[in-house]
């Protein structure tokens, strides 16, 4: 996750070195692995969102690593149950 955070940033900083070449940017944008942790974490907050509103059933939230994805999972499940988002 570190690793991916870092080669994010570089990517970031480096977004007008491009040249206007979207799909050089996009490249290194899939190299930095960012979109996969977005992707599981998108992947977490459904499967909470389902077992709360279709199974109707209690859920447990937690990620020892560390890092902040349990708060993270749990916010974005809370929006996507959110009539109004």
């Amino acid at each position: 996750m570190r690793d991916s955070l870092t080669r994010l940033q570089q990517v970031c900083s480096q977004a007008t070195d491009w040249g206007g070449e979207p799909s050089q940017w996009l490249s290194a944008l899939d190299r930095s692995d960012w979109l996969g942790h977005l992707r599981l974490l998108l992947y977490g907050a459904v499967q909470v969102a389902l077992s709360l509103h279709r199974e109707r059933t209690s859920v447990l939230v937690h990620c020892s690593d560390g890092w902040d994805r349990t708060s993270q999972v749990v916010a974005l499940a809370q929006l996507l149950l959110e009539p109004h988002y």
